[in-house]
């Protein structure tokens, strides 16, 4: 999907799996085709046969929920705006049988994965789940689930899976090892920001979606509050039409506009920033891991994920009308990026979840 933290995933999987001793052949399914950032190839989810395999992982993302036309219309890109009108619907109803696999969630199989491998959920994000028999069966078919948030777990338990089953530690993101060289990105993100955004500042890059509550005019009156500070607007992907949200308030209030980049540009785009302002989870975990300060306007997402950390990265959560005063406080400072506790903790989670699963 056309989205910052789903297009890093696979890397970050890909990682764990390494550092486990894992040297075999990985395949990547999605409910739409496409590729990796590596660029292996990506396939849909309807050819997958898992009894060919030596184990599945359902990883990243809020992946296990119901709520099935919503997951349709995030993976057609339809904006928040547009969701409710007939055609919208219709193209939901059309992707949901053409392209999901049968069961009371995207990616939860009623009959389940395989019968014959070990299936582990790995670093995701869990809504709360309405009780029925197809949820129970889908849930009671999964061997082991690491979870990012506290809730999660709880939802899990509620919907009938087993404490021992459960692993919770912090997002998979947390253990990417380019993170580890905040200086080499932003010397990238840098030559990114002159060619592509014509700046050589260190910006105040601002985000938001319009599913956590922004629109045009919300965002433009904020580019406003901040426009004593160089700003450059990133659109993280197209997802849920944020690209076209942010597109038109960059233009409306004559800051330079970055979209398309692919995930490890955008690492780099974070790590050259002065400050972030970012309502994504995974822009808010990598900028602050980079040392960037971070400002979240109050996502309640963000906050649960990092409630589980060791060490919890020093962002900084605020309602609108403190984001102003908190730019002019911390832009261009360098802050103090977390330890390795919380990379040493999904790492841990990691190993544990594949022991549960019986995954060697």
């Amino acid at each position: 999907m056309s989205n910052y933290g789903d297009a890093l995933y696979p890397k970050a999987i890909a990682e764990l799996l390494k550092q486990e001793g894992f040297g075999g052949i990985i395949e990547h399914y999605a409910l739409l085709p496409g590729k990796t950032l590596d660029g292996a190839e990506v396939r849909p989810l309807t050819v997958l046969k898992p009894d060919s395999m030596d184990a599945v992982l359902v990883g990243g993302g809020d992946l296990i929920r119901c709520d099935l036309n919503t997951v349709a219309l995030d993976h057609l890109n339809v904006p928040t705006e547009l969701r409710n009108s007939m055609l919208n619907r219709i193209r939901a109803r059309c992707f949901r049988y053409r392209s999901m696999l049968r069961g009371p969630g995207a990616w939860l199989p009623i009959e389940g994965w395989s019968e014959l491998v070990p299936v582990a959920y790995v670093s995701v994000g869990v809504h709360r789940l309405a009780a029925s028999e197809s949820a129970s069966r889908a849930i009671e078919n999964i061997d082991a689930a690491w979870v990012r948030t506290e809730a999660g777990a709880k939802h899990l338990e509620d919907a009938g899976m087993p404490q021992e089953k459960l692993e919770i530690g912090p997002d998979a993101v947390f253990a990417m090892s380019e993170l580890k060289d905040p200086a080499y990105l932003a010397s990238i993100g840098k030559s990114i920001l002159v060619e592509q955004a014509n700046t050589s500042k260190k910006p105040v890059l601002f985000q938001a979606a319009a599913f956590h509550g922004w629109n045009l005019d919300r965002i433009t009156k904020m580019l406003a509050e901040i426009s004593n500070y160089p700003i450059v607007v990133l659109a993280l992907g197209a997802y849920a039409g944020e690209d076209r949200l942010l597109k038109a308030a960059a233009l409306k209030a004559g800051v330079p506009f970055l979209t398309g980049l692919p995930a490890n540009e955008v690492t780099a785009v974070l790590a050259a920033a002065g400050c972030i302002i970012t309502t994504s989870m995974h822009a808010a975990i990598v900028g602050s891991c980079l040392g960037v300060p971070t400002i979240v306007p109050g996502v309640d997402k963000t906050t649960s994920a990092l409630s589980v950390c060791p060490d919890p990265p020093a962002i900084h959560l605020v309602d609108d009308k403190d984001i102003s005063r908190t730019v002019s406080n911390v832009y261009g400072q360098e802050m103090p990026a977390p330890t390795g506790a919380n990379a040493d903790a999904a790492i841990r989670a990691f190993r544990h979840t594949m022991k549960k699963a019986g995954i060697n």
